[in-house]
């Protein structure tokens, strides 16, 4: 059927209150990536829709949107293919059609577990895109995270992302988070990493969603 890279990934689409009414208003995005064996729905079922709603009416933060795309599994595809086609296809694809801020300061990418791990490559390998960078239990090999520690090394301080990282204190997976803090710190490269009460599940991560939001616009 054609190259899939002419094509753009399925998702859903979060809109804040009133988005729609005054056509000259844009807002900041937000991706947010799901984990291993789950769909865009994965965020959806953590209530984001309602956080946002509640955080917003709160005035806690500031209205912006949220897409939640389907991310293939990496065995089906090469690994460059999602921050090919995030850069390439989706994210021109978003800002075409919705009421965006198109700019680098104004867009964060984030994810869950294998999800986290793909926010980090797609947010680093294109790193003129995104502002902020969230880490919410990283699944990641050491080795490969040397690499990505390497890339960012290499920037210039005001070319790198804002950087959250989290994990739950009994999360299999802990040691990821806690590695790449601590290969940033010894490279002074300014990072936030927590480690919360909690494990590698939707409890947890449904728990810290509204943190998660906060930490994300809080520069918007």
């Amino acid at each position: 059927s054609g190259d899939p890279l002419e094509e753009t990934l399925p998702f859903w689409a979060y809109l804040p209150p009133g988005y729609g009414q005054n056509p000259d208003q844009r807002y900041p995005t937000l991706y947010l990536l799901h984990g291993l064996n789950f769909d865009e729905n994965q965020w959806k079922n953590l209530g984001l829709a309602a956080t946002m709603d509640e955080l917003i009416a709160a005035e806690i933060i500031p209205p912006f949107i949220v897409i939640l795309p389907r991310v293939p599994d990496i065995s089906t595809y090469p690994s460059s293919y999602n921050a090919r086609i995030f850069a390439n296809n989706l994210i021109p694809y978003v800002d075409a059609r919705y009421q965006t801020l198109p700019e680098r300061g104004c867009r964060a990418i984030g994810g869950l577990s294998r999800g986290a791990a793909w926010a980090l490559r797609i947010g680093l390998q294109d790193s003129e895109l995104f502002s902020r960078i969230g880490l919410h239990s990283l699944s990641m090999s050491g080795e490969e995270i040397n690499s990505w520690v390497s890339k960012l090394k290499a920037l210039a301080s005001q070319d790198r992302p804002g950087l959250y990282m989290d994990a739950g204190s009994s999360d299999q997976d802990q040691d990821s988070a806690k590695y790449l803090s601590h290969q940033l710190n010894r490279e002074s490269i300014p990072h936030l990493f927590i480690l919360l009460e909690g494990e590698h599940s939707t409890d947890y991560w449904a728990q810290h969603l509204p943190e998660y939001l906060r930490w994300y616009s809080s520069e918007w």
